[in-house]
């Protein structure tokens, strides 16, 4: 019997382990490494900052396989080689390694909470969350640091909830997001809706705050914070929430192959996903964020590469010298929620919605009956 190891069960996992399992290989089984308990459904995790989710954002793994040749692990990858997964600590089934046949590394990006929450057991994750939220509904002025994406549906989830709290985003470029990935369109487009809550907004500006490893994503300010670099006055801000720093999640090929990463701390991969690297290409693949590929990290995009890297591995057991199929980005789409009703939509062709699409769309249920249904609980 052949065995695949996904690491990570993010959405690029859980999309390659659907898509393997639709592939129906006989005598094949799939196991499924991550270091939590439940899948947390991020896209909500924002909301569930502000509002009680929790049962709704954690999701369990145990019924992702249909198959029982099939599993999921709760274990840490340490590294990998060849032809082996070695794990941080001994698992009751498998011990310290794992043999493959063929390895997908879907690991991700590390984001801050509540973006992301890493707490490995579903009573931690939840009382990290609970704790946000009780930092958040105590707070009289809360300082946004980061214009991204995030950011900005951060400040949209607290105006939408709370009338009565001041909001500061301060982001360092000339623009929301960056030009890199966002049209200056939906930048105009998303400043509209903060200056509609009335939320002070400070592009191409800085902040000064405590030293990064003494703060947690959501924090109280110790003492006063001094303005920022254009001046904005800060002393009143009783908390403060990270929305930057997100970076690839690549401990693992570091610890095996660093030779593998490249400067954006992303993963060298050839266009059919496979790893480029003569030793690993055969039999190693890498999707999802972590994957050094042109275009944005968003999560729709790993279905695309969930069915690549399946359809090739199935390709390669009936053939080791199979012609595989490339990866081929599609257009760029991303929708940015701002509350239950308001957003806006980066749609192909430089055409832009607004807060009906957004709200159909996304900002609603923001996928969650969706993602039960991936992981087979609905």
């Amino acid at each position: 019997m052949k065995t695949i190891v996904i690491v990570g069960g993010g959405y690029a996992g859980i999309g390659t382990a659907r898509a393997l399992e639709k592939q129906q290989l006989k005598d094949v089984r799939v196991i499924l490494i991550d270091k939590k308990t439940h899948f947390y459904h991020c896209v909500a995790g924002l909301r569930g900052a502000i509002e009680d989710w929790d049962n709704q954002i954690f999701i369990p793994y145990d019924k992702l396989f249909t198959s029982p040749n099939n599993k999921v692990i709760q274990a840490s990858v340490a590294r990998f080689d060849e032809d082996h997964v070695y794990l941080q600590d001994p698992h009751s089934q498998f011990g310290t390694q794992i043999a493959y046949d063929f390895l997908v590394l879907a690991t991700g990006t590390r984001y801050p909470a509540p973006a992301r929450v890493n707490k490995t057991t579903l009573k931690e994750g939840q009382a990290e969350l609970q704790a946000i939220r009780r930092q958040l509904s105590q707070a009289n002025h809360v300082l946004i640091v980061g214009g991204g994406p995030v950011g900005v549906e951060m400040a949209g989830e607290i105006v939408d909830h709370y009338s009565d709290k001041k909001v500061t985003l301060v982001h360092s470029q000339p623009q929301l997001g960056s030009a890199s990935y966002m049209p200056l369109k939906v930048s105009d487009r998303l400043q509209s809706l903060l200056k509609e809550s009335k939320v002070q907004l400070s592009l191409d500006d800085s902040v000064t705050l405590p030293p990064v490893d003494q703060l947690t994503s959501v924090f109280k300010p110790t003492s006063p914070l001094p303005p920022t670099k254009k001046n904005v006055n800060l002393e009143d801000v009783d908390l403060v929430v990270l929305a930057f720093g997100n970076r690839p999640e690549a401990t693992v090929v570091k610890a095996s192959y660093p030779e593998l990463i490249q400067s954006n701390h992303c993963v060298k991969v050839l266009p059919t996903l496979q790893v480029d690297h003569p030793l690993l290409s055969s039999r190693v693949f890498v999707i999802g964020d972590v994957a050094d590929l042109q275009e944005t990290k968003l999560a729709f995009r790993t279905a695309a590469h969930a069915s690549i890297a399946a359809g090739n591995i199935a390709r390669l057991i009936a053939s080791p010298n199979a012609t595989l199929k490339d990866y081929k980005k599609s257009p760029d789409l991303m929708l940015v929620t701002y509350g239950k009703s308001k957003g806006v939509a980066q749609l192909p062709f430089g055409m832009v919605g607004g807060n009906w699409m957004a709200k159909t769309l996304k900002a609603k249920t923001l996928f969650v009956e969706r993602y039960w249904k991936e992981l087979n609980q609905k």
